[in-house]
This record gives structure tokens, sequence and C-alpha cells, in this order.
């Protein structure tokens, strides 16, 4: 079975955006990134710890992608969300050393 084979999602990432009303109030929101994209998200199970484990004792979820050229994830400023559900990113690292098939294992927290 392919990792492909195994995305069964579609997701989009989003960054913080900071900008300012007509008002000169500061305004917090998300802009898209990228969108569409063939994901998996699993609930976090067992004591496997992918990531620094005080990240980890946060994290509700791990989702899983191709990677997606030119963004860097952070915790700070990206979220992920599927099918209307928002996931903060907590951690996140390259699985697969080889640069053409590299995917992401993204540890998250579910954002209710």
């Amino acid at each position: 079975m392919s990792f492909d084979s195994l995305l069964n999602k579609r997701g989009t990432i989003e960054k913080n955006t900071i900008s300012q009303s007509s008002s000169g109030q500061v305004v917090n929101g998300w802009g898209v990134v990228a969108s569409a994209l063939r994901c998996r998200v699993d609930p976090k199970s067992g004591t496997r710890i992918v990531g620094p484990e005080v990240i980890y004792k946060r994290a509700t979820h791990i989702i899983y992608m191709r990677l997606v050229g030119g963004v860097t994830l952070t915790s700070e400023d990206h979220r992920i969300k599927i099918d209307g559900v928002n996931y903060t990113v907590l951690w996140s690292a390259t699985l697969d050393g080889r640069i053409a098939a590299n995917h992401l294992e993204i540890v998250v927290e579910k954002v209710n």
C-alpha cells in the first residue's frame, strides 16, 4: 500500500495574518497558504513520542501529508483545517530523507 493511498482527506494550511482595520485596530485573521491538500488525520495514540515530549503531551492528533513546496510550518503561525475542524500546528517533521518523496508528520492540537 502506498503512502498516497492512505491520504483520505483534503485539508487547508492557513497562516495567521495581522492587518489593520479602517479604524486603526489590529485585526488577526487567517489566510490560505495551500488548499485541497491530500492528507490523513489520526488521533494520537499510545505513548509514541514524535518530537519534543512537552509538545506531544498537548497533542490530540497527527496529520500526515506530502511536503508542500515553499511552506515551512511553524506552531506560532500556522493551522490546518480539515472537514471544518481547525488543528493548531504544534510540531512537524519530514519522515523520508529522499527529496522527491518527502512527506510530513504534523503533531497538532484540535481546536474546540
